[in-house]
């Protein structure tokens, strides 16, 4: 049996942080919970995160020393102990050394990253993609977060290729120059057009368009499956979204060259019927003989625990 490697992942949101131990040694999670994101300040922050560790070993039933480190997911540019650019209800860890003040209060080693990196690591060391020659870990891994907004991250041999999150607003690339202004300066960059709002959106105005008023559908996952079923304004808003999403993806594979394209996020959960249409739209090929897969997260909601935890590997 294994000796276990334990380690507490913090996966830090706008709203909700989400906590968990996991065993790096048996790719498990033994325990995980997910709490309001505390906003009153770094210290309060960071109490919160001790408060976390401390009820997660009580319910896994583990001695003090035990779990021997922290790995951490911030939505936002990482370099070393410092953030930036993170959600507005975040914007007091500014410049602050949150790296250091969690090793303060956790009492073991902490590494940081960008949210969508640490979610390509877990993906790479974690999940379970076919490849070309069977079953295995890719070389190059390219990871896509879809939900609110975007994450892009590549993983090349294991590993990051950047020290710092320099490339972590990679969804902003031009895909559609007549649509709506993007906060980035660009106007219909992948990001402003391949998250749950534009979705909505979109598809409350297609609907106003055919039916002469508006749908009222605040979950982009119901009009994934309006469209499944032939709704004729799901369809076009769903089918407007994967079009942008194909160009991206052409856009990426040239960049990149990655041998697997994990989808992942909340959105991606309602991809799994569009598969085929995604695949179909690929034809970038960087070099004669290329080929990549493109698949869904293995990993589901729990790709960003296992993130946090696999930037110990």
């Amino acid at each position: 049996m294994k000796e276990r490697r334990l380690v507490f992942g913090m996966d830090i949101g706008g709203t909700r942080t989400k906590y968990g131990l996991v065993d790096l040694a048996s790719h498990q999670i033994i325990v995980q919970q997910t709490l309001p994101t505390e906003t009153g300040g770094l210290a309060a922050f960071v109490r919160a995160a001790g408060k976390a560790a401390g009820e997660l070993s009580r319910q896994a039933g583990l001695r003090i020393g035990e779990v021997g480190a922290g790995g951490v997911g911030v939505p936002g540019y990482v370099d070393g102990d410092q953030v930036s650019l993170v959600w507005e209800s975040l914007a007091f860890l500014e410049g602050m050394t949150l790296r250091s003040a969690l090793q303060e209060e956790l009492g073991f080693p902490v590494r940081m990253d960008n949210d969508g990196r640490a979610v390509a690591m877990g993906e790479t060391y974690f999940g379970e993609y076919t490849l070309a020659g069977g079953v295995g870990r890719p070389r190059r891994l390219l990871s896509l977060t879809l939900g609110t907004g975007l994450g892009v991250a590549l993983v090349v041999d294991g590993r990051l290729l950047e020290k710092s999150s320099i490339n972590h607003l990679a969804g902003h690339i031009p895909i559609r120059l007549e649509a709506a202004a993007c906060f980035c300066g660009f106007s219909g960059c992948l990001e402003s057009l391949v998250g749950g709002p534009v979705l909505v959106r979109n598809f409350a105005q297609f609907s106003q368009d055919k039916e002469g008023k508006e749908q009222a559908v605040a979950d982009a996952r119901k009009i994934f499956e309006l469209a499944t079923g032939g709704h004729p304004a799901a369809r076009q808003a769903v089918g407007l979204l994967l079009d942008d999403l194909v160009v991206g993806l052409n856009a990426y594979i040239y960049l990149y060259g990655p041998d697997v394209i994990v989808l992942g996020g909340g959105l991606a959960n309602s991809l799994n019927d569009w598969l085929p249409v995604i695949r179909q739209g690929l034809f970038a090929c960087p070099f004669e003989g290329y080929q990549v897969k493109v698949s869904l997260s293995t990993l589901g909601e729990q790709a960003d625990l296992y993130g946090a935890a696999s930037l110990w590997e």
